[in-house]
C-alpha cells in the first residue's frame, strides 16, 4: 500500500518540465475552495497534480487522492481502502473494473512513503529512486457527480503490485507501478483493457533507495491518519 507519497506541488514547474498543459479551470475551481489544497506531501482525500490525456493533449490536473466511484450515492467509509487498487485481479473488481483501458493517469512523484515494523513498532520509511528528482507511477480516475447540483470530484487511486527484492527486503509488501517517463504517454493512451492490464503487469526493475522518517515527522503523519479515519 501507498498511504503517503511525496510529489511537486508547484504545476507550472512540472508542466514546463514535461512540456504538457495545464487544466487551467480546474485549478481555478479548486483555488476558490481551497487556495492551499495542493501540497508537497499528498495522502488520502488531499490533492495532487496528475498527468491525463486530455482533448488538448496531455495536461497536468488536480485530483483527489482516493477515489470516489462514479456511481456512488455517498462518500465509501475511510476503513476501505480507495487510494490504492491492487493490480491482481484488479479487471474484476467492481470499482476498477471500469476505468482500466478508460480512465488512466500518471503521478509524479518524489518518494512513497510506508509504514514498515521494526523492532521499535511501526516506522515510516521513503522510497526514492537514485538520480531521479521524480518519477512516475500508474493510476485510474473517476469523475463523481452530484446528481441535483453542479459539484463534482474527481479522483484517482495509485495501482500496487508486488514488492521487487529491495522494498520487501526494507520490510514493505506492496509497491506503487513505477513506470518510465517513456511510457506515461503510452499508458496514458491505451483504450483497451487487455492492452492495460498488460501493460500494468509488464515485469520492470528499478534501483529504490530508502530513509526512515524522524519522529516528529512520523507523529505528523500518525495525527493525519487519525483525522482521515475520524
Amino acid at each position: 500500500m501507498c498511504f503517503s507519497f511525496s510529489t511537486i506541488s508547484d504545476v507550472n514547474y512540472l508542466a514546463g518540465k514535461f512540456q504538457a498543459k495545464v487544466a487551467k479551470a480546474s485549478y481555478e475551481i479548486l483555488s476558490k475552495k481551497d487556495p492551499d489544497a495542493l501540497k508537497d506531501v499528498v495522502y488520502p482525500n488531499t490533492f495532487a497534480n496528475v498527468l491525463l490525456n486530455m482533448p488538448q493533449g496531455l495536461a497536468f490536473c488536480p485530483m483527489r487522492y482516493r477515489l470516489r466511484p462514479f456511481d456512488s450515492e455517498s462518500e465509501v467509509p475511510t476503513k476501505y481502502n480507495l487510494y490504492n487498487a491492487r493490480v491482481e485481479g484488479i479487471e474484476l473488481k467492481k470499482t476498477w473494473a471500469p476505468l482500466i483501458g478508460k480512465k488512466h493517469v500518471a503521478i509524479p512523484l518524489v518518494k512513497f512513503h510506508e509504514w514498515v515494523p521494526t523492532e521499535k513498532g511501526k516506522r515510516v520509511v521513503q522510497f526514492s529512486m537514485p538520480g531521479k528528482e521524480i518519477f512516475w507511477t500508474a493510476g485510474v480516475f473517476d469523475i463523481w457527480k452530484n446528481p441535483t447540483g453542479g459539484e463534482q470530484i474527481i479522483s484517482f487511486a495509485i495501482v500496487t503490485q508486488e514488492p521487487n527484492e529491495y522494498i520487501r527486503s526494507v520490510g514493505h509488501d506492496r509497491c506503487p507501478i513505477i513506470i518510465s517517463e517513456q511510457e506515461v504517454k503510452t499508458w496514458l493512451n491505451l483504450k483497451d483493457q487487455n492492452d492495460a492490464l498488460q501493460f500494468l503487469k509488464t515485469s520492470r526493475q528499478y534501483d529504490f533507495t530508502h530513509q526512515w522518517e524522524d519522529p516528529l515527522f512520523t507523529i505528523a503523519q500518525q495525527i493525519k491518519s487519525s483525522k482521515m479515519n475520524e
